[in-house]
């Protein structure tokens, strides 16, 4: 008997039409044993009382006409095998119409060859998987797809607070709308939709990223997914990002990759970010006698304190604007990193404070600086005055609260002025050393005006000093934590 390996060559036509591909002539045994996935399970029964048999899961099937069904996403991997190891001819017809020229970002220069790798992947791709191994990689992915195709892009989340979460962070990073839907099924405009797929339109959809592969091996996610790959003359590129908690099973990894389609990349390893530098800034104000530690001295001594309030904003205004003359008043020096972070006029400044009450008082002193505060998206106190331009553009000038900055982490900035007057460094945010440990400047207050205060501010400079972060006051020299 003659068998298709026998023959010197022989042309496969692959007939894609949304989740599945039709393939024929029928595809050889040792083709769609990489398509199986098999498994000894053991049950009661025999001489023993325990027998085991072999099952096989197949992720392909037969049409009647014997040409052999596959899904979609192992395409790539059953193409190459016929290609490279046999030399067949193989015709890949796809009936839907998408993005088929994405921009072309893989030949610009300083481009990093991981980076490069992933574009190309996505440009000779409509379906794959993407690597994610830190939290930020998720974002930075998603930004890489939307960067690379001009059509609508929607973001399926598994949680609300994903939602949230990750439509600020692109909010932030891409300089554009970007819409999150939590409730019923939103129709809108806008290009960059963050949602899950039950509140997503994807009629219209150019790309649909998956934020995290998991979630769509569940019976669920998968109807979904059939439904959006319908047969159709138009049909999105479908993505998924595979997550540091994705770990799979041999069968679901064979699954995954039949719903999505192989690996393609993952995000670029960034260089690791320089530790920040501390410039210690010296104002004159009054204390408070007789008033302890404790929420009424923060309100009073730090909050309320209308002496330390103005020099914090002078300080920052100062900053943001390159005022050498006032800067050096306060013993700092347009020689200072915080200055030399950008050129005038290019500066970006970050007020960090620890409620807000306090934010709504510095915001009387510095107008048009834009206020965050609260948790992004989950109610009516997550936006305050401005917060909606928090974005790359147009602020310079931003006021925004502990609670906010490490739950979201702090924007990019050049500077950032330590109004809160807590003791040790701020936690939180998305990098091990705190939402201050991603390189920016920071200036903070020498408070002397109390006991209270000046155990803050060695606490502050023990902080610092444990994180191995370089601390210079307006001379240049690295104060000790005794100093008084």
């Amino acid at each position: 008997m003659t068998t298709i390996r026998d023959r010197d060559r022989v042309t496969f036509r692959f007939e894609t039409d949304g989740l599945f591909t039709r393939v024929a002539p029928p595809l050889p045994g040792w083709v769609l044993r990489g398509l199986e996935f098999r498994r000894r399970v053991y049950r009661a029964g025999g001489p023993r009382g325990v027998e085991s048999s072999v099952e096989t899961h197949r992720a392909w099937s037969r049409d009647e006409d014997g040409a052999t069904r596959i899904f979609s996403g192992h395409v790539p991997r059953v193409r190459r095998l016929l290609l490279e190891e046999d030399g067949h001819d193989v015709v890949v017809e796809d009936s839907a119409e998408r993005d088929r020229h994405p921009r072309d970002r893989a030949s610009r220069r300083g481009v990093a060859p991981a980076t490069r790798e992933l574009l190309l992947g996505l440009a000779l791709e409509p379906r794959g998987q993407l690597r994610a191994t830190r939290p930020g990689d998720v974002s930075r992915l998603i930004r890489a797809v939307a960067r690379s195709f001009g059509g609508k892009v929607m973001v399926a989340c598994t949680t609300r607070r994903e939602v949230y979460r990750l439509a600020d962070d692109l909010r932030r990073s891409m300089g554009e709308p970007v819409l999150g839907i939590t409730k019923g099924l939103a129709t809108s405009d806008v290009r960059i939709q963050v949602g899950t797929l039950g509140s997503l339109d994807t009629d219209g959809a150019a790309v649909v990223v998956l934020a995290g592969t998991r979630q769509a091996l569940h019976s669920k996610m998968i109807e979904e997914l059939a439904w959006i790959d319908r047969p159709r003359l138009h049909r999105p590129r479908i993505y998924g990002i595979r997550v540091p908690s994705d770990r799979l099973s041999p069968r679901e990894e064979l699954e995954a990759e039949g719903l999505l389609g192989p690996f393609l990349g993952e995000a670029a390893v960034r260089p690791a970010a320089r530790a920040p530098e501390v410039l210690l800034a010296g104002w004159r104000g009054g204390g408070l006698p007789g008033i302890g530690p404790g929420l009424q001295w923060k309100r009073r001594a730090i909050w309320g304190n209308e002496d330390r309030n103005a020099a914090v904003a002078a300080i920052a205004a100062a900053l943001l604007g390159g005022d050498a003359s006032l800067l050096r008043e306060h013993g700092l020096s347009l020689d200072d990193g915080a200055n030399r972070a950008r050129r005038r006029g290019r500066r970006r400044v970050a007020v960090l404070v620890e409620s807000p009450e306090h934010a709504r008082r510095l915001a009387a002193l510095l107008p048009g600086w834009a206020v965050l505060s609260g948790i992004p998206g989950t109610g009516p106190g997550s936006h305050d005055r401005g917060g909606r331009d928090a974005g790359p553009s147009p602020w310079r000038g931003l006021i925004v609260t502990l609670v906010r900055a490490s739950d979201a982490g702090l924007p990019r900035v050049d500077v950032v002025v330590r109004a809160d007057g807590a003791a040790g460094a701020p936690a939180g945010g998305h990098t091990r050393r705190g939402i201050l440990g991603g390189g920016p400047t920071i200036v903070d207050l020498d408070d002397r005006f109390d006991a209270a205060a000046r155990d803050a501010t060695r606490s502050r400079l023990h902080s610092y000093a444990v994180l191995g972060w370089r601390v210079r006051d307006g001379r240049g020299a690295s104060p000790g934590a005794a100093d008084e």
